[in-house]
């Protein structure tokens, strides 16, 4: 069964655009080399910024980005993702300058949590989607990075990641952006492919349990759609390891970071796309997976350097960083092994819905023509 499945996904057009769609994405980003890793010189201009937990350096950057956008009446917010240019009303600038009033006085007494809190009440203000929430304030903390940390950095890139490390979470950053929306086309053509062919008719005669079906069209799937991350990573290899020096790198480390970062982002979408035809016998999957994607793409600017919190696609657009990835390689952890999870949930309610429909409990077509019905009938009256 899985064979068959096999068969009929590699030399489908979906799966083919999926594979030049991959592949062209990745070389626009990299081209034919990653940036070298070199050691810092000193006394450039620039080491680049690093994050800043420290409340004095929140606290002053919000401050004067909220006064910036007070001053012009114009705020800056994402609600949903999307950007959005708000001005406010007299009254509700009023409101602003007394709570911006109220925050100069939290910062001189070093109170970070009223602080927080009269931020909190500004971006409520705005109508959310700021960067003045207290989960967002981070976003103020960034710093220029000494000689001293930029060298620090370098030395971990040498020893915990041996260079390849570095690039593989690039590479990572690349692809999972790709892998949390490209997947659930070729999931959607499959279904419907099948719909439309007379293939759930067959299937639906043979004896094998719904979980077996399901699961092997989900395998199949999985093992094309994941084929072309490997040789790409492979690829990657070759070039992170002539560009080193094969005996300076970590040889396993785009493929370590293949199942351990990419893989959970292709086994959610895939779930989703499958789900979410199986139960409308719609290719509705694409838009409500586009629109998660482009919300979650949005959101995780926040985390573009690091940081990962619950996005599907998990960011770090930038080679080396490499103390932030460890400091959250807990909740990197914990995001992976959700979203696997959650695509075992939903696999298993595929199957719960496949079953259904076998045993005739479940008629997708059957509803749809109730809702069409009404209409029809006013306008033959």
């Amino acid at each position: 069964m899985l064979r068959l499945e096999l068969k009929k996904g590699w030399f489908s057009v979906t799966y083919i655009l999926y594979v030049i769609f991959l592949v062209g994405f990745l070389y626009s980003q990299v081209g034919a080399q990653f940036d070298r890793i070199d050691p810092p010189k000193p006394g450039a201009d620039s080491y680049g910024m690093r994050s800043s937990n420290e409340p004095s350096i929140i606290m002053q950057g919000a401050r004067q980005s909220l006064e910036a956008e007070y001053a012009a009446n114009s705020y800056a917010a994402y609600p949903l993702g999307f950007y959005k240019n708000v001005k406010l009303s007299e009254r509700e600038q009023d409101r602003i300058g007394e709570l911006l009033a109220e925050i100069a006085k939290a910062q001189k007494a070093q109170d970070f949590s009223r602080f927080k809190q009269r931020m909190d009440q500004a971006d409520k203000l705005i109508g959310g989607g700021t960067s003045y929430a207290s989960g967002s304030l981070s976003t103020f903390g960034n710093v220029p990075r000494t000689y001293e940390e930029a060298l620090s950095d370098y030395n971990l890139i040498v020893e915990k990641d041996r260079f390849s490390g570095a690039d593989a979470r690039l590479f990572s950053d690349y692809l999972g952006v790709m892998l949390a929306f490209v997947p659930v086309f070729v999931a959607v053509a499959f279904g419907m492919k099948d719909r439309r062919a007379g293939m759930k008719e067959l299937l639906d005669v043979r004896s094998a349990a719904s979980i077996r079906i399901v699961g092997s069209r989900y395998l199949a799937l999985i093992i094309a759609l994941f084929l072309p991350v490997l040789l790409l990573a492979a690829y990657a290899t070759y070039l992170s390891g002539t560009q080193y020096g094969w005996s300076e790198i970590d040889r396993f480390a785009f493929f370590k970071y293949s199942f351990g970062w990419l893989l959970p982002t292709l086994l959610a979408t895939t779930a989703i796309g499958m789900f979410l035809t199986e139960l409308t016998e719609t290719p509705i999957a694409v838009a409500v997976q586009g629109i998660g994607w482009f919300v979650g793409l949005n959101q995780g600017i926040k985390h573009i350097d690091g940081g990962y919190g619950w996005d599907l696609a998990l960011r770090h657009n930038t080679a080396g960083n490499s103390q932030q990835f460890l400091d959250h390689l807990g909740t990197l952890a914990a995001n992976r092994i959700g979203y696997t999870l959650l695509s075992l949930l939903l696999v298993l309610a595929t199957a719960w819905i496949y079953e259904r429909k076998r045993r005739g409990k479940l008629n997708v077509r059957g509803f749809y023509k109730k809702i069409r019905l009404p209409g029809r009938s006013q306008s033959a009256q």
